[in-house]
């Protein structure tokens, strides 16, 4: 909405207006950009993220996720919840974008992820059985 000039820091500032979850207006400033292209890129993906557009990419959307989930989980929880996200989910659908993403995907990413094994040999979901009986 509006990239102005903080000309006593030598800045620039984004203030925009947007409606959060609940449908109630807030109005965001966001202060520090060294330059205006910065602080216009900044501002549209702040108001894409804060719309929930299906064009962003899987990864901006797992940035959401994790930061919205971060309080409802204890540590341990979302720390594995992240280190699988980030390791077998980004890689194969994080520079996909929401709407681009088809069934076909899933199911590949899927079979894919069930054909991995650690690295002792086992499939992930024995890694735990074996984990919890030894």
């Amino acid at each position: 909405m509006s990239v102005s000039k903080d000309s006593e820091r030598r800045t620039f500032y984004v203030q925009c207006r947007y409606r959060d979850w609940t449908g109630e207006p807030k109005k965001k400033t966001q202060r520090g950009f060294k330059t205006e292209k910065e602080a216009r890129k900044w501002e549209f993906e702040f108001l894409k993220r804060m719309e929930g557009a299906p064009t962003m990419l899987f990864s901006k959307f797992y940035e959401v996720y994790a930061e919205n989930t971060k309080m409802r989980l204890r540590q341990t929880t979302r720390e594995t919840k992240d280190n699988m996200i980030e390791s077998k989910s980004l890689p194969f659908l994080g520079h996909k974008r929401l709407n681009e993403i088809a069934a076909l995907e899933i199911l590949n990413w899927e079979n894919e992820f069930m054909a991995m094994r650690t690295s002792n040999g086992l499939e992930y979901s024995q890694t735990y059985l074996h984990s919890i009986c030894n």
